[in-house]
């Protein structure tokens, strides 16, 4: 099994969205929220690329 360091990972991923973003021209996101880990961690490393004030949460209801 390949060793994991969540730390290096996290931080290359915030800089790839760094990138994206500034390549892109975009300066905010809107995260929809499930309420489950992934769209969670998403939110998390948008505002560590991009700035909390920049990121939008949407929460996402399932119920009717």
């Amino acid at each position: 099994m390949i060793p994991v360091d969540p730390k290096t990972i996290s931080e290359q991923l915030v800089d790839f969205l760094k990138k994206s973003f500034a390549t892109a021209g975009f300066s905010d996101a809107v995260i929809g929220l499930s309420g489950g880990l992934d769209s969670a961690v998403s939110c998390i490393l948008a505002a560590l690329a991009i700035g909390a004030g920049h990121v939008y949460p949407l929460c996402c209801r399932t119920e009717v």
